[in-house]
């Protein structure tokens, strides 16, 4: 799935990439197939809003493909030994996609990329952003109930016009109550021909660079946390490239 029809006051992504559009299930089955059939263990289903699969394609909302279906189908394919979702929008998820992984459990990655952006609801509303904090939280509980010891991630901008350092701890704050595992942290910058940019109260580079560390620092604690959780357990690996023999 490529483009958006989002248009986040801060994202170029609408006017450089176009609206959302989707591969057909049919040729996207065939080249997973193909590929399975040649020997990859791993596949990544990608998307800019991986969970808005098929709304462009044509037929009535009850027949229209989507990803929950296109899921049924790949993990029927023998040879896939493992499937990851590469992001996907917290309002996104729903029970019968996550009852479809869970079906499948041993086969699926049990990491969860859900861009956040900002634990603050007043910035989250000037980002234009689709859910709240509550909402947020919720989808992340509901992702945890079928996947007790899942990863985390989230994207964060630090730095949004008019974001207050209270907004930036209440950010923070929310962050860790969660427990995610690690976070994807970005200064903001302006982009041409986006709200962000008209706004008025940007930030001066100086508090942006300080919160992105105050970020970092936080996301270097939360990973030490999550994989320490792993500690004594033996679990399979895929390795991604060659290792040393000893």
């Amino acid at each position: 799935q490529d483009g958006c029809d989002g248009f986040c006051t801060y994202c170029q992504i609408p006017l450089a990439r176009g609206t959302s559009r989707s591969v057909d299930p049919d040729l996207a089955f065939e080249k997973i197939k193909g590929v399975v059939e040649d020997g990859a263990r791993e596949i990544v289903l990608t998307g800019i809003h991986l969970g808005h699969y098929g709304d462009d394609l044509k037929g009535v909302a009850r027949s229209r493909p989507n990803l929950e279906g296109l899921l049924r189908r790949l993990f029927e394919l023998p040879g896939l030994s493992r499937l990851r979702l590469s992001s996907m929008e917290p309002m996104e998820f729903n029970r019968p996609l996550l009852a479809r992984l869970a079906e499948h459990r041993e086969r699926v990655c049990d990491h969860f990329h859900l861009p956040l952006q900002s634990g603050s609801d007043p910035i989250l509303k000037r980002m234009r952003r689709t859910y709240n904090a509550a909402q947020y939280r919720a989808a992340v509980e509901m992702v945890r109930e079928y996947f007790p010891q899942a990863h985390f991630s989230a994207d964060v901008i630090c730095g949004f016009p008019g974001e207050t350092d209270a907004q930036h701890q209440e950010t923070k704050d929310f962050i860790e109550s969660l427990g995610f595992g690690s976070l994807h942290v970005f200064p903001y910058s302006k982009r041409p021909n986006t709200a962000a940019a008209r706004m008025p109260d940007h930030i001066d580079p100086s508090t942006i660079k300080a919160r992105v560390q105050d970020l970092q620092r936080l996301s270097k604690g939360l990973w030490h946390t999550y994989a320490s959780a792993f500690m004594g357990l033996t679990l399979p690996v895929l390795w991604e490239m060659g290792k040393d023999k000893d």
